[in-house]
């Protein structure tokens, strides 16, 4: 896979994660991005694949973030 492919699937992570952060968005589509990032489906586990990373790292490291704005 080329480097840019791999880019725009860690920016398909990224974007979650910043959708289910983010306040401003509505609380429909925030709990949409959180559900995809915490709960076990078969495309969050694909685009990890393709993105080159792995899932539990990724889970782990975003609710880290979450708790420490949560605080």
């Amino acid at each position: 896979m080329y480097d840019g492919e791999k880019k725009l699937w860690l920016e398909v992570i990224n974007m979650a994660i910043s959708d289910a952060m983010n306040k401003r968005l509505n609380a429909s589509n925030r709990r949409f991005a959180l559900n995809w990032l915490c709960r076990d489906n078969i495309d969050f586990f694909i685009v990890c694949d393709l993105a080159g990373v792995h899932p539990e790292a990724i889970r782990r490291g975003f609710l880290k973030i979450k708790n420490r704005k949560n605080r």
